[in-house]
């Protein structure tokens, strides 16, 4: 008798299944969480960056706009970011041409748990040629 219910208990296997699911479970989700963390991250840095090319896609369409609305319009273009946004704007030539150069950074921390000790630094950057209209008179 007592040899039976030992066989028994050695060979069954009920709830084997949910046990391995308990066990497997969690790294599925943690996993599974990581790649949206990611896959936002990346969605931010594209949104960032093409913010601040918008700010400079109007800086070309209207070349009469001065240093200061400059610094207005890519300011505003990336303020739905936070307040942890650096701006800059400067000058460049590249041969003949004049460029404004307008850059930002902003810090972003990840939020699922073994990713969220990371904080990398997004960089968006446009630029626009200095347009400079002369009138024959």
């Amino acid at each position: 008798m007592r040899r039976s219910l030992w066989r028994r208990v050695r060979t069954a296997e009920d709830g084997v299944t949910s046990i391995e699911f308990a066990f497997v479970l969690p790294p599925i989700f943690l996993l599974m969480f990581c790649l949206f963390d990611i896959g936002y991250a990346h969605f931010v840095r594209n949104s960032f960056e093409t913010a601040v090319r918008d700010a400079a896609r109007t800086v070309f369409i209207e070349p009469t706009t001065t240093e200061a609305e400059i610094h207005a319009r890519l300011d505003a273009a990336v303020s739905s970011f936070g307040e942890a946004v650096t701006t800059e704007i400067t000058q460049e030539e590249i041969g003949t041409t004049t460029y404004w150069v307008l850059s930002a950074q902003m810090p972003y921390r990840y939020v699922v748990p073994p990713l969220s000790s990371l904080t990398v630094t997004l960089h968006g950057e446009g630029r626009a040629p200095v347009i400079n209209y002369q009138v024959d008179g």
